[in-house]
């Protein structure tokens, strides 16, 4: 508005718009200071105005349930700018979703507190008669019923989205949202016993009287969050760790034990034992094999183990033959010279079966398996195998909730070398068949797409050379990579 108000010149306001192909606007007499205040009777209800599947919420007409929010919490401005809280009609409500029938099967309410709204449950209802499932934005823990979740669930919901904004009583008291934190822990756990699948919660960072204990007081939370979960809904996370993953954590506790591809040659290189290929498959004999034992079971493994440990987890290292967890078979690769021929790469193995009692046993008691890709077969063989493989697997056998791939690529690029989002397992069908999915991404896509189609909810590819990665793309809407879905 300001620019717009001090500029004299019409062709500078035609410019500035040019690029984003919006006409501009000339007032030679400036804009208004100020807008008049409205009330939800006066005006049309908020909606979408396009439904895609390319949308953050895919194939979903949004409606909005109300203007204004009944609290005044100080870190958010939609009582201040919005006014004093106002449900917007039941009829009207309706109305406007029924703009949609026939071009979506799915409504999401959205509001600053839904729950709020004296006819949510019956708006609900209505809708699911029209034959619309409905999805909620983030509700007040205060106002969250049994009713309420019963709705959650019915409309095949698998989220709760909850925002405590912080866990720190100072902070709850300074941004005005003083929720206790077991008002949330016994709400959670109702909430799972009720079949909630997932919890994901928002948490604001960098209030300005902030200190190490308020930070601290999230990470706590969390913790009991992550129990609640796991006791009453049994969902878990796999990190897989892939070449170059150096920039996960900062400074001088930057994990430099975790060795690149090339890395693990010189290694085997300087022990007198320079790898072999055949059509492009490492050849892996039994003396190599004893020191990618070494390299993977022991150096690796007990470097990333000691790292976690001394930043407050508690890892353990093991191999897949440790309790006969990962079973494998030899595996064979076709000849391309003799189709029916197969040939021999030594001691490198397919998973024929996975036994997660080792894994669940630990994760029951709070313990994080740090895991080398070895697996053993009936008679006792040992057997080097992809570690992508190995973590896709994993993760569908213990239906995990979330398996992340690092990796030295920013994610699954299209043809022109942009990076892919969010992808289907349809699409990605269509991405192998056309050729955009080659080379070394194959084996990772294919363990990403089968560990999505095992009943994992989101598989991630993300660059482990981008700065505090992880974090980026489990806490941030946006991400840094790419996420599969089954569907």
């Amino acid at each position: 508005m300001e620019l717009i108000k001090n500029k004299t010149n019409k062709e500078e306001i035609n410019a500035i718009f040019e690029d984003v192909k919006y006409e501009g606007i000339y007032k030679s007499e400036g804009t208004n200071n100020y807008l008049p205040y409205y009330s939800a009777k006066d005006i049309e209800i908020p909606h979408s105005t396009i439904i895609s599947k390319e949308a953050e919420f895919e194939n979903t007409a949004l409606i909005s349930v109300s203007k204004g929010c009944l609290y005044q919490c100080k870190f958010c401005f939609v009582s201040r700018v919005y006014g004093e809280y106002e449900p917007f009609d039941f009829n009207e409500i309706i109305k406007t979703a029924q703009k949609f029938n026939g071009l979506t099967d799915r409504i999401g309410l959205i509001a600053a507190t839904l729950s709020n709204h004296p006819d949510f449950e019956k708006i609900v209802d209505e809708l699911n008669k029209i034959g619309f499932k409905v999805s909620f934005s983030a509700f007040r823990v205060e106002g969250l019923t049994e009713s309420f979740l019963n709705k959650i669930i019915e409309n095949e919901n698998k989220t709760l989205v909850i925002a405590p904004e912080t866990a720190s009583l100072k902070l709850k008291k300074f941004i005005g949202k003083n929720i206790p934190d077991e008002l949330i822990f016994d709400k959670l756990k109702i909430a799972c016993e009720f079949g909630i699948k997932r919890i994901k919660l928002y948490f604001i960072i960098g209030f300005p009287n902030e200190e190490e204990e308020d930070i601290e007081a999230i990470i706590d939370f969390i913790r009991k969050t992550r129990e609640i979960a796991r006791i009453n809904s049994g969902r878990s996370v796999i990190i897989t760790f892939d070449p170059h993953p150096r920039k996960v954590i900062d400074g001088v506790n930057s994990p430099k034990m975790l060795m690149t591809l090339d890395e693990k040659i010189e290694m085997i290189e300087k022990l007198g034992m320079k790898p072999k290929f055949i059509q492009g498959h490492r050849v892996t004999d039994k003396e190599t094999l004893d020191v990618v034992e070494m390299v993977l079971g022991g150096l690796v493994n007990q470097d990333i183990v000691t790292l976690i440990n001394k930043h407050g987890g508690k890892a353990v290292g093991l191999t897949g033959k440790d309790g006969n967890f990962i079973h494998a078979k030899k595996m064979l690769v076709p000849s391309k010279e003799k189709a029916e021929e197969l040939l021999d790469i030594g001691q490198v193995g397919e998973i024929t079966s996975i036994d997660p009692e080792i894994i669940q046993h630990l994760d029951a008691r709070d313990f994080i398996p740090v895991v080398a890709p070895l697996g053993t077969d009936a008679e006792g063989n040992a057997y080097n195998i992809n570690a992508d493989v190995a973590a896709g697997k994993i993760a569908g056998v213990l239906q995990a909730e979330k398996v992340i791939f690092m990796t030295n690529t920013p994610g699954v690029l299209d043809k022109s070398g942009r990076l892919i989002t969010g992808l289907t397992a349809r699409q990605i069908d269509d991405l192998f068949a056309d050729g955009t999915i080659s080379g070394g991404m194959l084996p990772k896509i294919a363990s990403a797409l089968e560990a999505a189609r095992s009943g994992v909810n989101s598989v991630h590819i993300i660059d482990g050379r981008v700065d505090h990665c992880l974090l980026l793309e489990i806490l941030t809407d946006a991400g840094v990579g790419t996420m599969i879905r089954s569907h």
